[in-house]
């Protein structure tokens, strides 16, 4: 296919990037709706300016701590693996958060674990997705797919917290419940329909937000 035909089709006719675009916004809506529960409950259960700040530090912690792994892991093995395998890990914190909710279970550790669940998951997620995502789509449309991808994280993550308010105003246990669906249920489809991609030269391997 050449250079004017892959224009003219568009990112539209470029299935396994359309299948992740759609994984990364279900992923990072689902994200950002239990991160406004979390904190939620802590301010709750802790009434608490500092416990909700450890939130933050503990989400950043893994990133710091994990760095080398991370890039490892993303350049030696199956990239959609990586990001599916984090993509279950925020499923199992929705399901534990619904559940512990559900049985009047939920409290400050279990709470600050989950944090800590998420904060790892998403360090090997993001850089992993991110050199993922040019390998999808001919050389001539990456420009096009960095913005893309771009907007699909920013409409996430206003969108996000938007539609987790309402939800959690109607009730906590069912933003448990929508994020088990946004992350596993689309967004695990949506990355393993992806075929692996070629690798792309090592100055685009890394697509930033």
């Amino acid at each position: 296919m050449d250079t004017g035909t892959v224009s003219s089709a568009g990112l539209i006719q470029q299935r396994p990037f359309v299948l992740f675009w759609f994984a990364r916004l279900a992923s990072t809506m689902g994200y950002q709706m239990l991160a406004l529960t979390i904190g939620w409950q802590i301010y709750e259960l802790t009434n608490s300016a500092f416990d909700l700040g450890l939130v933050g530090l503990i989400q950043f912690v893994p990133a710091v701590v994990l760095t080398l792994l991370i890039g490892h892991a993303a350049d030696r093995y199956d990239r959609r693996l990586i990001v599916r395998a984090a993509q279950g890990v925020y499923a199992l914190v929705a399901v534990m958060i619904a559940a512990a909710l559900l049985t009047g279970g939920l409290g400050r550790n279990l709470l600050f674990a989950a944090v800590f669940m998420i904060g790892s998951a998403r360090a090997f997620e993001l850089p992993t997705a991110h050199a993922l995502a040019p390998s999808l789509v001919p050389a001539s449309l990456i420009s096009r797919a960095v913005a893309a991808w771009t907007s699909a994280n920013q409409t996430a993550i206003i969108c996000g917290p938007a539609l987790g308010g309402l939800v959690y105003a109607l009730s906590p246990v069912l933003v448990g419940v929508i994020c088990l669906f946004f992350s596993p249920a689309r967004s695990h489809w949506s990355v393993w329909s992806v075929r692996k991609g070629r690798r792309p030269p090592a100055n685009r391997r890394r697509l930033r937000r």
